[in-house]
């Protein structure tokens, strides 16, 4: 059976070694544990009540969701994520872990300086940003806003 590497969806990694995103680890864990909270979050870091708390089996099927939202925007290769962010966002938590799965998957990472709805809203219709780190729930009410209101060049 011929393997399919170049496209994000269709994969298998067979080997323990070769599970090295965030999804296959929750999809692997899901095996396990579905019922058990995988991620938990307080009051004011999360937008949706509904993720207040995701088991694994929950989380596995939001990161499904995001992976199949990315297809229908037309990202094919993991090389064709183009991941957004701020600097203040990327001093506080975001260095590591969104950083280097931007080049882990040979993406390209767009940094801005400061952040408002506005100008994220203009980066990523300029720049066609594919993932975004936008730091906290009202930040990412506020681009809902301002794209819903669609004031911009964007």
């Amino acid at each position: 059976m011929d393997l399919d590497v170049t496209s994000l969806h269709h994969r298998r990694a067979v080997h323990r070694w070769e599970r090295m995103s965030v999804g296959d680890l929750i999809e692997r864990v899901t095996w396990s544990r579905p019922g058990k909270p995988a991620i938990v979050g307080r009051p004011g870091a999360y937008a949706d009540e509904r993720l207040a708390t995701l088991t694994y089996r929950q989380a596995d099927a939001v990161a499904n969701q995001v992976a199949h939202a990315l297809l229908a925007r037309g990202l094919r290769l993991e090389s064709d994520l183009k991941a957004g962010t701020y600097l203040p966002l990327i001093y506080h938590v975001g260095d590591q872990p969104f950083t280097y799965s931007v080049f882990l998957s040979g993406g390209t990472l767009v940094l801005g300086r400061r952040p408002n709805s506005g100008h994220i809203a203009e980066m990523i219709a300029a720049e066609k940003v594919t993932a975004l780190w936008a730091g906290s729930p009202a930040m990412v009410r506020a681009l809902d806003a301002t794209l819903t209101r669609k004031t911009g060049p964007f």
